[in-house]
Order: C-alpha cells, then sequence, then structure tokens
C-alpha cells in the first residue's frame, strides 16, 4: 500500500481495534485500491500469503477469471438464437461426468408431444384444443 507506518499502525492491531476504527480502514483501502487494477491487487496480496480475490461480477467471470469461466455454458434460445445466455453449471458436479445444461422449453414447445404422448389425445383433439384457445 504504500504505507510504511501502517504495519505498526495501534488502531490496527487486532481485530477488535481493527473494528472499533473500521471506517478509517476502510478509507484507506479505499484509496488504495481505487487507483489499481483488483487483478494485479490480487495477485499481489496473494503473493504474500493473504487471502484475496476480486468482487466479480458476470462479465469477469465469463472472461476474465481463469477458474470460473469454464464454470459457466451459454445457451440460446429458437426465437433469439444470437443472445447468448450464460448459465452457472456447478450446482451440482459428480466426478467424471461434464454437466451440460439445455435451454429452457420455449411457450407450448411441447404441447404436441405431452398431449400426444403423455396424455394420447389425437390430432383431431389436441387441433380442437387449439382452436378452443386452451393452449397458447
Amino acid at each position: 500500500m504504500a504505507l510504511p507506518g501502517l504495519a505498526g499502525d495501534r488502531r490496527f492491531t487486532g481485530h477488535a481495534l481493527r473494528k472499533a476504527n473500521e471506517d478509517e480502514l476502510d478509507a484507506l483501502s479505499r484509496t488504495w485500491t481505487a487507483t489499481n487494477d483488483k487483478w494485479v491487487l490480487a495477485d499481489q496480496l496473494q503473493k504474500r500469503g493473504i487471502v484475496a480475490m476480486p468482487a466479480e461480477h458476470l462479465k469477469d467471470m465469463l472472461e476474465n477469471d481463469p477458474q470460473l469461466h469454464r464454470h459457466y455454458q451459454q445457451v440460446s434460445q429458437p426465437v433469439r438464437p444470437d443472445i447468448r445466455i450464460p448459465m452457472d453449471r456447478e450446482t451440482a458436479r459428480w466426478v467424471g461426468h461434464d454437466l451440460v445444461l439445455g435451454r429452457a422449453p420455449m411457450l407450448g414447445e411441447h404441447n404436441q408431444y405431452v398431449e400426444h404422448d403423455v396424455h394420447g389425445r389425437s390430432d383431431e383433439n389436441s387441433a380442437a384444443m387449439v382452436i378452443d384457445e386452451v393452449f397458447s
């Protein structure tokens, strides 16, 4: 932080004192971090044995973080294939199995399957339900 006297500053020697002076400590940290790249700072702190990681937003996780970008998969919907939707696939993991997520179904996309295969309705019956606006 280029503040040589800070390490011995009595206001911050121990948890209770740091807590009592947290506004001053926050101000010092804010000043230091405002002019530095968060990734560079995290690397510098980690090299000194300090647990540190930048606060990330989704763009960071997808494009910059060397660990987390693999946790996401991108899918799209048929009506807007140009829009890629990032999905976190880390909710459940099993060793030796890659979790591949599919997109959410479109409204009414599975009506045909449900009506014919699940409920056993005829084409005529399904058509009548569409005409009667039972389905969207």
